[in-house]
């Protein structure tokens, strides 16, 4: 089955709205990639036995990943049209939300 995934850019601050936004409209999973989080973790002790490099590349952008199944493209403008609800409503910086789309696997 092939899945469209959507990437949304936005702050460390509107990541959990955003990725509430994609997870209303989606049932496919949702992700936040923040660098912030794990640099968080890392000051409170945390360690792994592996982490990809950059990680801890520090970042203001932060992104939101959610799927959808190919077939079902009109989520995304229903998506789109939530972002910049947000973007007008959010008293915090939202970034840019620009989202973007890709065919995989």
């Amino acid at each position: 089955m092939k899945y469209i995934e959507l990437t949304v850019e936005t702050t460390h601050f509107c990541s959990e709205l955003v990725s509430d936004i994609i997870e209303n409209f989606t049932s496919e999973g949702v992700f936040i990639q923040d660098s912030m989080d794990v640099i968080e973790l890392e000051k409170a002790g945390k360690t792994w036995d592996y982490l990809e490099d950059g990680v801890f590349n520090e970042s203001s952008i932060v992104t939101v990943k959610g799927f959808i199944e190919t077939g079902k493209e009109d989520i995304i403008e229903s998506i789109k049209l939530a972002l910049s609800e947000l973007k007008k409503v959010c008293p915090f910086d939202t970034g840019s939300l620009n989202l973007s789309t890709k065919e995989i696997d």
